[in-house]
């Protein structure tokens, strides 16, 4: 078969991998500070934290889009450093 046939599915299976293996280790080492250390504005980071968790898909995926969008100030910053803006990932433009 045609190799544009399976990009989409190459494409998913690395990014899922890619954010599983970054979401563990971010998290166990995040996990870790929580139990042993005990600092200002612990209970505001584990709030951010936990907002995936309660907001509702549409709301996060807004969010983002309010952040990175081409309007937003990082999005300007993306769009001077590539001419060709991809909002899902510059290399695939």
């Amino acid at each position: 078969m045609d190799q544009n046939y399976f990009f989409p599915i190459q494409l998913s299976l690395i990014v899922s991998f890619s954010a599983a293996l970054a979401v563990f280790f971010s998290g166990v080492l995040v996990g870790k500070l929580f139990t042993i250390k005990s600092f200002k504005g612990k209970i505001i980071l584990e709030t951010i934290l936990m907002l995936p968790l309660v907001l509702p898909p549409s709301v996060i995926g807004y969010s983002l889009i309010l952040i990175f969008g081409a309007n937003s100030a990082i999005g300007q910053v993306f769009e001077t450093r590539n001419r060709k803006y991809h909002p899902v990932h510059p290399l695939l433009q």
